[in-house]
Formats: C-alpha cells, structure tokens, sequence
C-alpha cells in the first residue's frame, strides 16, 4: 500500500483589527514571519483562516525563502495555487458589492476566506468545492444565525508522487467554527459530516469506481482549521461522534493531550491559550474496497507541533 506523506499546516491568520496597529501588529508588519513560516516549513498542503483576500495575496508575492521579500523572483505563487471563496458572499475577488466587515469597523470590504493552498508541484486539482455550516450549506453567507457566514473551502487533488500503480485522491478542506456558542458549534459538527459523507459518496462513486486490478485508488478527506474547541469538549466529542478523527490521536509520539502544546488564540488578556486548531480526518464508512477503514493501520503521523508566528 502507498505511503502517504504528507505535511499538513493550519494557521488562524487573524483579521486585520485597526486596534493591532496601534501596537505594531499590522498585517503588514506580520506577513514578513508568517511568509518565512511557509517558506522554511514548505508544507504540501496548508489551510488558512481570518485570511482576507488581499492577505492572501500578499503572501502569495512574497519570497519563498527566508527572507520573504515581496517583489522576489521566486515567490510563493510559484510554489502554491490556492482557492478559497468569500464567507460573506461566495466570491472569489473584491468587488463594490462586498459588504464591509462586521468586526474591524473600518469600513473594510474583505474578510475571511478560509483558503486552501497546495503545493502545485505535487498536486493536480481536480475540483473545488464551497459550502457553508448552516442549515442550507448551499446558501451562499449562511450560517447558523451568525452575522457573518461560516464557509468551507475544499479542493480535490490528485497527489502526483503517488505509486504509479496506484491513484491518490486527496480532499482537503479549511473552516472556522464559532466561537463563545457551543450549540453552533455542534450543529456545524453535524454540518461538516452531512456534507462530507454526501461528498464522499459522490466521489467514490465518480472517482474511486474508476479503479481496478492495475490501477489501486486510494481516497483520503481531512478539514484543517480554528474549532474554537478544546479536546473533551462537547464540539470535540461531536466531531468524533460525526466520523472525524483528530490526527493527534494517530502520532506515533503517543502523547497525551496535555502534553500537545497550545495554539495561539488570545494576544492581549490574561486567559491564557488552549489547543483549538486541528487536522481531522474523515474516516467514514467506506473505503477503496467497500470496507471499513482500520484508521490506525492505514495512518500514521509522524509527528503534531505547534509553530509559534506572530500572525
């Protein structure tokens, strides 16, 4: 069986508040580090959230090195595609129609994206997928009752280094659960797994059948993101409950919870930060052969670390 490998990276980027500026936290003053993140780090897959549209494309010129200048010759649009559509409206790039911003109150037009990118050396895209977590995921800016939508980006994606022997079909998703509310935040649990197991039918159907003797096919389905959820809550307990299984629980580190280190989440009260943001695989009902996945046996992850950008 093919050994998949894979670096996964998950970044909550931070709406650009007026209020950060004042304390030298600008995006503009941020990008420089989390562009170099990207460029040491060089994930193969990478989901985003609080990414505006033209945070994204900032990062996209920037260098994929070290240094992370804009303007370089090799920028990380060489490296990366990336999709992504916006939470409000369901489009893809700024426009007059764009309604401003609940939450800087500065008259901005942009907001969260919840982008994918894909290293387009590795990865073929097949197909892009946008959805929302609400009661009608078709609806464009919906959400369970919030101000704002509450969209999930996916992209499709053949995985070119896989055996030739075999085909790889990756399906990869960024989202952001709500925050302060936990009965959103499990009826987007139930959300995400509705969709999903509609997606994943749909696909084996489409791409999986296409399978034989010769030709193996192997389907992974991961959602990255900010859950606004700790382990052993009730959100995290759901997502298990829905078919998710959180990564951490596969690395061959074997380590408790407690001994993950906490993502960054709050910059200016004394409340401390907490581990929200995750890697879940979608293990489903179903794999290449009709059976069961024997999640454990088929996954292992090498290793869960939490990279420390001001971002």
């Amino acid at each position: 069986e093919h050994l998949l490998n894979l670096r996964i990276v998950t970044w909550n980027l931070r709406v650009p508040f007026p209020s950060d500026a004042k304390k030298n936290l600008s995006w503009n003053e941020r990008r420089s580090s989390v562009a170099s993140a990207i460029a040491t780090h060089q994930p193969d897959l990478m989901a985003l959230q609080e990414d505006f549209y033209l945070m994204s494309e900032s990062l996209l010129k920037s260098s994929n090195n070290n240094t992370a200048q804009i303007g370089t010759k090799n920028t990380l649009s060489e490296t990366y595609e990336r999709y992504g559509l916006f939470n409000r409206n369901g489009e893809f790039r700024p426009s007059s129609s764009w309604p401003e911003n609940p939450f800087t109150l500065d008259g901005t037009k942009d907001g969260e994206h919840n982008s994918v990118w894909y290293n387009k050396a590795r990865f073929s895209s097949l197909q892009n997928m946008t959805f929302w977590l609400s009661r009608t995921p078709e609806k464009e800016g919906s959400s369970f009752d919030e101000v704002t939508g509450r969209v999930v980006n996916c992209a499709l994606l053949q995985d070119e280094f896989c055996a030739e022997t075999t085909t790889c079909l990756i399906f990869f998703c960024s989202t952001h659960f709500p925050a302060g509310n936990q009965t959103r935040s499990i009826w987007s649990a139930h959300a995400l797994s509705d969709v999903f197991s509609l997606i994943q039918k749909d696909l084996t159907k489409s791409y999986l059948a296409r399978g034989n003797n010769n030709n193996n096919v192997r389907f992974d389905m991961f959602v990255s993101g900010d859950f606004n959820s700790i382990p052993g809550s009730k959100t995290h307990e759901a997502m298990i409950q829905a078919g998710f299984v959180d990564t951490r629980t596969l690395s061959i580190e074997e380590k408790p919870m407690d001994d993950y280190d906490y993502t960054t989440n709050d910059w200016y009260s004394d409340n401390g930060d907490s581990l929200i943001d995750y890697v879940w695989l979608y293990k489903g009902a179903s794999s290449s052969s009709g059976a069961s996945h024997d999640v454990k046996r088929h996954f292992r992850v090498q290793s869960v670390k939490h990279v420390s950008v001001p971002c």
